[in-house]
Formats: C-alpha cells, structure tokens, sequence
C-alpha cells in the first residue's frame, strides 16, 4: 500500500512538474472566440524562436533582432457595414514589457494572403499573421487586439 502511495505522488509531482518546464498553461485563451468593436477574433496559434520572414524563396524578408513570435488570429466584421482591416496589436512578455508588431516582417509575413481591399465587409474576415520581434529566450504572456488605435484592446492570454 505504501509503496503504491508513493509511485502514484512519483507519478502526480512529474506531471506537475511537465507542464510547467513546458511552458504550458491551463489560462491559455487560444482558440476561443473573442469580440472586439466590429470584429469577432481568436488567436488560432503562437509561434516564436523565428529568425526569418520573407516572402517564398527570395530575398525579400527581414530578420529579428532577438526572435520573431508569430500570432495568427482569425476575424470576422459582425457589424453591419463595412469596416476598416484591423491592425493594430501588441503583445506582453512574462516581464510585463509590451511589444507592438513589426510591420516590414508583418508584411513579408502576410504577403501571400494580402489583397488590396482596406475595408471588410460585413459578414467576411479573413487570417492573419502578426509579428514581434521580442529578446531571444523570452517568451509571450498575452496578445492584445485592436481593431483601430486608440480604441479600447481585447487581451487574450496566450
């Protein structure tokens, strides 16, 4: 009985202690569906440790200074007239620092998806790709959306 005991804590400490080496995070907010002014959003993924962004197989591209992380949410206009592509986004670091995108990597980023339309109308979206650049070895906290400067952020845990 006792020796039971003691595999079954063995066992319970090592799964704790996995999930937090691994950085993962029973907060996380990826995934689910959030609203923000016209625009119903979610982050569908988190990337980081980038250290290229270009466009296919040329030159045209950039590097980070530290990494590049990646945010890729999906939206939708749920208004009822037609709105301008949101585009503003910053993302918080385990520190605390902010980090808005960087839009040279965010447009070689999005280059193959990107069309000239600069208003949704309602009912459509579309994907995007935000990139930060943020110190190698940092890691992201949360992802806030704004479907215009200066309006109020959407904060998603990521």
């Amino acid at each position: 009985m006792g020796r039971k005991l003691a595999v079954v804590l063995t066992l319970l400490i090592v799964s704790v202690n996995i999930g937090h080496v691994a950085g993962a995070s029973s907060s996380s907010q990826v995934g689910r569906m959030f609203r923000n002014g016209p625009y119903k959003f979610q982050v569908t993924g988190v990337k980081c440790k980038i250290s290229w962004v270009g466009v296919g197989n040329s030159s045209l591209g950039k590097h980070p200074v530290g990494q590049f992380c990646r945010v890729s949410i999906s939206y939708t206009n749920v208004s009822k007239i037609p709105v301008l592509i949101p585009g503003y986004y910053t993302v918080r670091d385990l520190r605390n620092r902010v980090y808005a995108a960087d839009n040279m990597a965010d447009i070689y980023g999005n280059a193959s998806t990107m069309n000239a339309n600069i208003e949704v109308n309602p009912g459509y979206g579309g994907t995007y790709r935000a990139f930060f650049d943020i110190p190698k070895g940092d890691s992201l906290e949360s992802f806030e959306f704004r479907h215009v400067y200066g309006s109020p952020g959407t904060e998603v845990r990521l």
